[in-house]
């Protein structure tokens, strides 16, 4: 089956290294889980892994973003270009 869901991948990024979604810097919010999560697979080797879904706040706005922890401290991160 293709995938199809609208989450690309947009970054790989040691936890701390300053990263923005949609002008916040993701490590100075606590990550919140949605509880919901998608598979991508990765580009080498054709295995589907599982995506979890968090989101972040400040006063003004709430940002989602995909995440995860491909090796410690090490996270790939993922935006769904469908919802902006």
């Amino acid at each position: 089956m293709e995938d199809v869901n609208y989450w690309n991948c947009s970054a790989t990024k040691v936890e701390g290294e300053e990263y923005n979604v949609e002008g916040l810097n993701i490590w100075e919010y606590k990550w919140n889980t949605t509880g919901n999560f998608f598979y991508k697979k990765d580009a080498v080797h054709q295995i589907k892994y599982k995506i979890d879904i968090f989101e972040i706040q400040n006063i003004d706005k709430i940002v989602i973003f995909g995440a995860a922890e491909g090796s410690n401290g090490v996270w790939t991160i993922y935006n769904n270009y469908y919802q902006l």
